[in-house]
């Protein structure tokens, strides 16, 4: 697990100010948490998966921390596994089940259906009756670095990129002469490359490569 002490030293290093004269290792470390959570951003960076209590009716919000949702899984009943879940879109139910807001509310979730223009909910159909919990997995906000002991939620694949992003907001302090800026550019390009790179090679080794073409969604679900 990467510790942001060790990677706010790696960058000193390159700096050659490893003594935090120029730049301190609060700057340093506020540099590496803003890196953090741009990174985490980016859809399979950072997935968590939770038992998500149901509100009664069909509108469910996310977590707190979330960013946006990648799969409702299947229903719990307490710690007990149930039925799987099924995505659906709003013009399916509108269409075959115009009553669905208001249907019979049952424990049990059939469908979900979820918009990237309201990325914070989704709905579930048949109406919850407020007992039911499903699995679901999204994206998730990283949360603050606000000490050097602090563990990355971000795995050791993205220590480069996170250093790229470092140097990048470090040298911005220097963008009004050209070397500054100059630098500036170049880490901020090692660090897209750095973070394409790394999402790019995580899609090509999913199991998913091994089925029929279009057959994974773009969230890389397999509804």
């Amino acid at each position: 697990m990467l510790v942001a002490g060790d990677l706010i030293k790696k960058c000193a290093i390159t700096l050659k100010d490893d003594e935090y004269v120029r730049w301190t290792e609060d700057e340093l470390l506020m540099y590496l948490d803003e890196a953090q959570r741009e990174i985490g951003r980016n859809p399979g960076a950072y997935t968590k998966s939770v038992i998500a209590e149901l509100v009664e009716g069909t509108k469910q919000t996310l977590p707190a921390d979330a960013f946006q949702l990648v799969t409702v899984v299947r229903n719990f009943d307490g710690e007990e596994p149930r039925e799987p879940v099924r995505i659906t879109t709003r013009e399916l139910l509108d269409a075959f089940a115009p009553d669905w807001h208001f249907s019979p509310k049952r424990k049990v979730v059939e469908n979900y259906l979820y918009e990237d223009r309201t990325p914070l909910a989704f709905y579930v159909y048949p109406p919850n009756d407020g007992t039911g919990e499903v699995e679901i997995e999204y994206s998730a906000v990283p949360p603050k670095l606000t000490k050097t002991t602090d563990t990355l939620v971000l795995r050791d694949e993205f220590e480069t990129p996170l250093m790229m992003y470092v140097l990048y907001r470090a040298y911005t302090k220097d963008s009004d002469y050209s070397a500054g800026l100059n630098l500036a550019n170049t880490f901020f390009q090692s660090y897209v490359q750095g973070t394409t790179g790394v999402l790019q090679g995580k899609g090509a080794n999913t199991p998913n490569t091994a089925l029929v073409s279009g057959a994974v969604n773009s969230n890389g679900g397999t509804e």
